[in-house]
This record gives C-alpha cells, structure tokens and sequence, in this order.
C-alpha cells in the first residue's frame, strides 16, 4: 500500500505570519475536537457495555462482518507506600523508574520481572479495555 505524499507546507515569511498560522489551526481543531467529543464519549460507552458482554459470555473476542472486539489486558502499577518503593529504587539503583510522571510503566514491568513480585509499595493493578479492529470490506 503506497503511503500518500505529504502534503507541501506553505512556507512564511515571518514569525508572525506562522503565530497567526498556527492560532487559526488551533480554533479549527477546536472546533472538530468539541464535534469529536459525543462520538468519542459514545465509543467509549460502547466499549465498556461490550468487555461486560464480552466478561459475561466468558468470551475473549467476537464482532460482526465489518468489526470484531477483543478483551486487552495490560499490568499496571499502584502506588501503595511510596516510601517503600523509594528505599526499594535506591537499594537496587533502579533509577530509571524516577525518568516519568507517574511511574514508568514499561520500566515496572521490568523491575517487577526481575524481582519476581511487586515491588515494595506497589501492588499490580490489570487495566482491561477492548481493541477495536476494523475488517477489511
């Protein structure tokens, strides 16, 4: 599948000319974000009555002809004691952990791999969503 050319940036001449640019772009996109909104509150609803059907049939997955759901689960952090978290970071120079707001994910993970269990002051917490997958017509 051929990517589409992107499309040729109009070029300006001054600072100005790209700030009024870019406040123009901003009010559009506002505009399409605020007719975004009950599509996307909707979708999300959606999304939330299908995982409950999809939990009470004891199924993974299921769709139609055009579309098919699927449960995701992800391992997440919950910060319980920080303090024991933090003693535990610097005993084991984790540092890496302290790189994000919240917790770094991916970098709990690890920790938590190696280690075996949760770390001091974290518990696992499974976020649960559905992927949405469009079926090629």
């Amino acid at each position: 599948m051929a990517k589409a050319a992107l499309k040729a940036l109009k070029t300006f001449d001054t600072l100005g000319d790209i700030a009024e640019r870019m406040d123009e772009l901003r009010k559009q996109r506002k505009v399409l974000a605020l007719q975004d909104k009950p599509l996307k509150d909707e979708y999300d609803e959606l999304a939330e009555k299908a995982l409950v059907m999809l939990d009470e049939t004891k199924q993974v997955k299921g769709g139609s002809k055009h579309a098919t759901l699927t449960v995701s689960e992800t391992t997440v952090p919950k910060i319980l004691d920080i303090s024991k978290l933090v003693t535990h970071i610097v005993k084991n120079k984790l540092w890496h952990l302290f790189l994000a707001q919240p917790l770094t994910t991916p970098a709990w993970r690890e920790a938590r791999e190696l280690k075996g269990s949760d770390l001091p002051g974290t518990e696992t917490f499974t976020k649960r969503g559905v992927n949405h997958t469009s079926v090629a017509a």
